[in-house]
């Protein structure tokens, strides 16, 4: 269905419906494409109406859950466990958007409108939750604050979202940028989550197969209308007219160029999505340095740096947070680690810590070529704490172990070619590994795994 733009001249707004039936299940498509042969002023990405109306009058679904333009209401364990269940559901089509409402009084209805907005711009294209208190706080048990949200914060959950994901690539925005602030180009948040929602809807790779161009329709249908003519002739006069008639459709199939300008349009989607997602994670990084920058000068302006190791949390529960606090800027303890931290059942926390701190104080400052800061001293400090810094495998041996010894950092397998390590048994309790690469490029520790012995083909 064409429908001409009624304030810009040459621009053209085409709606594509699909509509298929399998295993007893219907299933309902609708693409929005806008062309333009003339100016092409920025345009507010939207669902068509009809969308809306299909979801009004029958039950329909999204990656297994009912949407609807009322969010998705969090308040138990029991709600908790539901929405963690899509929100790790690898096959999921959509992102999660999740709302939180503080303890602090607030006005939960504006929460509740903000989110009920983001459900109805956005109808079939993500899912929006909207979390109560006691329902963050059982979010964060079960996922580490580093993957939690609350306080009136907003996060979003990425397709393909992965416990040992690093954070930065499901983004947390703080409450004040939320209902606050706006963005720099003026927009509201909520408009904001709408149009990143929307544009990531038509740069997943599966789109095409997910929800096929009308265009391929038509060339199938064209294509199985001719075969059947074909056998259906009955002599070489209607053979020579079919193939003029399909000589003539070739001609201006070449004249549209259709295929070649909707096969830019998803190659420059998908370029700017990896470009918005990097910046994201820039901006992500940058809040976590400016918080470490704010710690430090405090820290000043009292008179003295506090000693990290008078917060030494008492399990690798809190690793995530703490590493951020005391090590940002020169140690990055990647999600990966943190999730298997918390497995762990190493007898020794506060080990783990104290070698974190020596990689910091000890092992960055040398790989920076600080001044005072040699090898010599960094080795006592290993001594002192009865660790080891040594290469921890060899690449052909890596590559004979799969993903094991390798991490996937600033969209790279990166392998951890270092480890702090301490005893030679094979009991979990007493064994310590810390394996992590250095990071040339931001002069830094990256910490992929700990605190366990990785396994080789030999365990």
């Amino acid at each position: 269905m064409d429908d001409a733009d009624k304030q810009v001249p040459q621009r053209v707004w085409t709606t594509e419906v699909a509509l298929a039936e399998g295993a007893g299940v219907g299933k309902f498509g609708c693409r929005l494409l806008c062309t333009s042969h003339g100016d092409d002023p920025v345009f507010d990405r939207s669902v068509p109406g009809l969308v809306r109306q299909v979801v009004e009058e029958v039950d329909v679904r999204l990656s297994g859950h009912r949407i609807g333009i009322d969010p998705i209401d969090v308040q138990n364990a029991d709600d908790v466990d539901a929405l963690l269940g899509l929100v790790t559901n690898r096959n999921r089509e959509a992102d999660v958007v999740v709302f939180s409402v503080p303890d602090a009084p607030v006005d939960a209805g504006r929460i509740w409108q903000f989110a009920r907005a983001v459900a109805t711009a956005a109808l079939g294209a993500v899912h929006v939750a909207v979390l109560g208190p006691s329902a963050s706080r059982e979010l964060s048990s079960q996922v580490g604050r580093e993957f939690s949200v609350f306080g009136g914060s907003v996060r979003t959950y990425r397709r393909g979202f992965d416990p040992e994901d690093d954070p930065y690539l499901h983004p947390l925005a703080l409450a004040e940028t939320v209902y606050g602030l706006e963005e720099g180009n003026g927009r509201p948040f909520h408009d904001v989550l709408v149009d990143q929602s929307l544009r990531r809807s038509v740069a997943r790779q599966d789109a095409q197969q997910s929800l096929p161009r009308f265009r391929w329709i038509r060339r199938i249908a064209e294509e199985e209308r001719r075969r059947s003519e074909r056998e259906a002739a009955r002599d070489d006069s209607e053979l020579l007219e079919l193939a003029i008639e399909e000589n003539d459709d070739l001609k201006r199939q070449m004249k549209r160029s259709d295929s070649e300008w909707g096969g830019l349009l998803e190659a420059s989607e998908s370029e700017r999505d990896v470009a918005e997602e990097e910046n994201v994670k820039l901006k992500a990084q940058n809040s976590y340095l400016r918080e470490r920058v704010a710690i430090l000068e405090s820290q000043r302006l009292g008179g003295a740096e506090r000693n990290a190791d008078d917060e030494l949390p008492a399990t690798l529960d809190e690793l995530g947070d703490w590493s951020r606090k005391h090590l940002a800027g020169s140690v990055e303890v990647v999600g990966r680690a943190v999730q298997r931290a918390k497995k762990s059942v190493f007898s020794d926390p506060e080990l783990v810590y104290r070698a974190l701190l020596m990689l910091r104080d000890g092992y960055v400052p040398m790989k920076r070529g600080e001044p005072n800061a040699t090898r010599g001293r960094f080795d006592a400090a290993c001594q002192e704490l009865q660790v080891e810094e040594s290469a921890s495998i060899s690449e052909n041996r890596a590559g004979e172990e799969g993903d094991e010894y390798y991490v996937l950092y600033e969209g790279r397998r990166r392998l951890m070619d270092r480890h702090l390590k301490k005893g030679n048994a094979r009991e979990e309790r007493y064994c310590l590994r810390i394996y992590f690469f250095w990071d040339s490029v931001r002069k830094q520790v990256v910490v992929g795994s700990l605190p366990g012995h990785l396994d080789t083909r030999n365990t």
